[in-house]
């Protein structure tokens, strides 16, 4: 088991905006699934394409940055990991457990929010020019989170890790994080 703690939510809920909150628990460093990805699909090709563009290249060549991503995340030894665990692709959901097994944290927390609160802030976002994701209907934002979080329940039972689930609706997300992550795990160090 890793000493690490999944953070995991579907696009939009609001991972980003907690862990900045959180992170001052722990003793170590964050890392960001997406972004160390996409490093290493910059470094892999010759053209540069946004974060959020990776589900259109060629499943084979995704799953091998995929796999350089978690031997990197590995070897780096984080506190926190900001993580998608299901993906919505152009071909639908996925969702890899073997890559799950191989990071084994030692909880998830999972983030969840109305699906049409997060319908919003992608839009908010896109707007902004802070992202630039595709922004789905909420019925389909609905099914992505419902995915999800049978994901994040069958893997936390299989690993024998815990798994919290918080709804990001607003005030008090991130305390309530905090307090659960020091009450049940302690200072990680």
């Amino acid at each position: 088991m890793n000493q690490v703690v999944t953070v995991v939510g579907i696009p939009g809920v609001g991972k980003d905006h907690v862990l900045a909150h959180v992170g001052n628990i722990w003793k170590g460093e964050q890392f960001h699934f997406g972004d160390e990805l996409k490093k290493i699909v910059d470094s892999q090709r010759s053209l540069r394409i946004d974060r959020d563009s990776i589900n259109d290249l060629p499943k084979n060549f995704i799953h091998e940055c995929i796999d350089k991503t978690i031997k990197k995340l590995l070897s780096q030894t984080p506190t926190s990991l900001n993580y998608h665990m299901v993906r919505h692709t152009p071909d639908g959901y996925t969702c890899n457990f073997d890559y799950e097994r191989r990071i084994h944290p030692l909880a998830y927390v999972h983030i969840v929010a109305p699906p049409e609160m997060i319908h919003q802030r992608r839009l908010k976002d896109n707007l902004a020019g802070i992202r630039n994701r595709p922004i789905p209907n909420v019925e389909i934002i609905r099914e992505h989170q419902k995915r999800s979080i049978s994901a994040t329940n069958k893997i936390a039972l299989d690993l024998g890790v815990p798994s919290y689930f918080v709804s990001n609706i607003g005030v008090g997300v991130e305390e309530e994080i905090k307090n659960y992550l020091i009450n049940y795990l302690g200072e990680i160090k």
